[in-house]
């Protein structure tokens, strides 16, 4: 049986929404009589979407009553929007559940299953940038989705982990693993690309970052024979981890080389900073704090353009392909 009881401060962000169940689209306002959506959901004349045959997903009981509503947000082919979800309670187990959409939603998830795997399967057609997708889904399907939504739908697959389906590897790759927040939760987001052919291998979300992740993820997704080189950030471990796998060459990543220059730059700086500051406040002694910071700019300025100087020199040597010209530098 499925009794149901008053709706308590019921509202919706949407009374006009279109929404797409396997089957066909529904709007609203043309809802009469509790049509069904598909075999298994219907929605009634209050917009709210539940079971043609309630229960309880905890004990299977149908012995349920209809417990107010939820929304969620929804992002499919045809619709991007709010959509009100049934909720009951189970007269057996006293517990509470919603309607679920198996095959179709993802629980916690507002991408269908669908859109996700049409974005995955565009990636490895012609391997797309994020944003080059959210212009093709406006083009077809006249959805507006931000290349962040893109992202979400290309991860959050089945135990956050893709493998694509690639040609032939080069045998030279790149790795690197970054913070990624998703549904206000963060991961660490693995990736691995193959650098000559410009391509993702492989993506892997967890919930932290250590040596054996890294090694496991390398290793199922390149074969012994294709590692000739990869190159990595400098975090500590790295090469044992590249040694251990069998690579050839492992290189650092000259940008996160540049990245850790600048901020030894800016900690020599800050330094040099109150050095400056300490010492001519006992100069001018009877000067304002205002006079004091505009001395020590004039000071830094002549350090800045000094360092930036040979910072360039240094950087130029990596833009060089032969040692010959680096060395004549």
């Amino acid at each position: 049986m499925c009794d149901e009881i008053p709706d308590e401060k019921m509202s919706s962000k949407s009374s006009d929404i279109q929404l797409k169940l396997d089957l066909d689209d529904y709007i609203y306002s043309e809802v009469i009589d509790n049509p069904p959506l598909n075999e298994e959901f219907v929605i009634n004349e209050k917009g709210i979407i539940g079971y043609v045959k309630p229960f309880c997903k905890h004990c299977y009981s149908r012995n349920v009553v209809k417990w107010n509503y939820t929304t969620r947000d929804w992002i499919n082919d045809d619709f991007e929007g709010t959509v009100k979800v049934q909720r009951y309670k189970c007269k057996k187990c006293g517990r509470t559940s919603q309607t679920e959409f198996k095959g179709q939603y993802e629980p916690y998830c507002n991408i269908s299953e669908e859109l996700k795997e049409k974005a995955i399967k565009t990636k490895e057609l012609n391997w797309s940038s994020l944003r080059d997708i959210s212009e093709y889904y406006y083009i077809f399907n006249n959805l507006k989705l931000s290349h962040e939504t893109v992202r979400k739908s290309l991860i959050v697959i089945k135990n956050n982990y893709i493998r694509y389906d690639t040609p032939k590897l080069s045998g030279y790759f790149g790795y690197d693993a970054q913070w990624l927040k998703i549904e206000k939760t963060w991961y660490y987001r693995h990736v691995l690309f193959d650098l000559y052919h410009h391509i993702p291998i492989a993506e892997l979300l967890t919930d932290e970052e250590n040596i054996p992740i890294v090694y496991d993820f390398i290793k199922q997704n390149i074969e012994q024979k294709d590692r000739i080189a990869i190159v990595t950030d400098l975090k500590i471990g790295y090469e044992d981890v590249m040694k251990e796998l069998g690579f050839k060459r492992h290189q650092l990543c000259v940008f996160h080389l540049k990245l850790n220059i600048n901020k030894l730059i800016k900690t020599e700086i800050r330094k040099l900073k109150v050095k400056y500051t300490q010492k001519l406040t006992k100069i001018y002694e009877n000067e304002s704090s205002e006079f004091i910071e505009n001395e020590v700019e004039t000071l830094l300025k002549k350090d800045k353009k000094e360092i930036g100087y040979y910072q360039q020199l240094f950087y130029y040597l990596f833009k060089e392909r032969t040692y010959f010209k680096a060395y004549h530098i």
